[in-house]
């Protein structure tokens, strides 16, 4: 059988061949963007352990990537020029695999020139390649306007140990950054070089005013309340009803108080027989002191009972109620004498009676020996 040929007309391509022509075209293209496109990607894989790459900047003015074998840092800064009043964002990220120890540079309160106000740590976190993030962000402010550098900073990586191996004995790989520039402006602008100092002016005269007699008037009215104050404070110290300070008390009057007083404290109840005992004796000297002038309180009562002989102006059944009393005390106070709770009430009775028996009548003085 005879194969049929076909008939091609003039200055057309069979559809076999046009196709052909397409791959071919197809595949030429393909090898020119190749050829473009492996030396960039040769370029930025066989950059040097530790050096820097460009990153584009995105939303940091400054923006600085490093590199060693796995290890990747990266140095951002959101300004590169700023004026006094404003601040700047540095932050400073390290991807190691996992195991890795990152350390940052430890800095005080200030970065260079610059101070710290403000700084934390974010992650760690997991990133897309299989590393371990961790950023350390700082919040910079100058001082003054002009030109500031920011020293390089080194980061610090330690790999994992091993299981024999000692963490003092891991050899840690460094990555370093490279010295930054940040200009500072005055809010002043160049107006600044325009400012001059004008020369001082003399004494100038002070306006005539009220302010002197507004002092004079406040300096009176200061006086016053002082005063009123004083009067106020005399009135109050002496009770308060503008008659004087109250009268004082008779001795008789005091004695009842101090004899209440002890019994109040409760010394019977206590046991506290000898400390009863002075202290009720205590009070009846006093009382001879203050009714009759005798200094009873600083003599024995051998020395006071001898001043009265002679010249008491108590009665024989008084006098010997007395000595009793103060001889009884003596033996409780000095000798430990025994007494029960029913004797020593009896004691403060009859101290209570010689009270009685010897303060002086209504509206006169009664008997004294001064």
């Amino acid at each position: 059988m005879t194969p049929i040929v076909g008939h091609t007309p003039a200055g057309a391509v069979s559809r076999p061949v046009a196709g052909i022509l397409r791959s071919a075209a197809g595949s030429l293209r393909f090898l020119l963007a190749m050829l473009l496109v492996l030396p960039a990607f040769a370029a930025c894989r066989e950059a040097p352990p530790g050096k820097s790459v460009e990153v584009p900047p995105q939303a940091h003015k400054i923006s600085r990537a490093y590199e060693d074998g796995p290890l990747h840092v990266r140095l951002h800064v959101d300004k590169d020029a700023l004026t006094v009043a404003e601040s700047l964002q540095l932050t400073l990220e390290a991807d190691a695999p996992e195991g890795y120890q990152v350390e940052f540079p430890t800095m005080g309160q200030k970065l260079g020139e610059l101070k710290i106000t403000d700084y934390w740590t974010d992650g760690p976190e997991l990133t897309a390649e299989g590393l371990v993030r961790t950023r350390k962000r700082y919040t910079l402010e100058p001082f003054l306007s002009g030109q500031y550098t920011i020293a390089p900073m080194e980061i610090v990586f330690l790999p994992p140990a091993k299981d024999s191996e000692k963490s003092s004995d891991r050899e840690s790989r460094r990555i370093q950054t490279e010295e930054l520039a940040i200009q500072v402006r005055s809010l002043l602008g160049e107006e600044r070089r325009e400012l001059q100092l004008h020369p001082i002016f003399g004494p100038v005269e002070l306006p005539r005013s009220l302010v002197p007699w507004m002092a004079a008037g406040a300096g009176l009215a200061l006086l016053a309340g002082l005063g009123a104050a004083g009067f106020w404070w005399t009135r109050r110290r002496r009770g308060g009803n503008g008659h004087g300070a109250p009268p004082p008390l008779l001795p008789h009057e005091l004695a009842y108080r101090q004899l209440q007083e002890i019994l109040d404290e409760g010394l019977l109840d206590r046991g506290a027989l000898k400390d009863f005992f002075s202290r009720i004796s205590d009070v009846i000297r006093l009382y001879m002191e203050n009714r009759f002038g005798l200094h009873a309180p600083k003599l024995t009562t051998e020395e006071f009972l001898a001043t009265l002989h002679g010249r008491s102006p108590f009665t024989a059944e008084q006098q010997h109620l007395l000595d009793e009393f103060l001889k009884r005390c003596d033996l409780v106070k000095f000798a430990a004498d025994h007494v029960t709770r029913e004797e020593a009430e009896r004691h403060i009775e009859a101290c209570r009676a010689f009270i009685d028996a010897t303060r002086p009548e209504p509206g006169g003085n009664g008997a004294d020996l001064t």
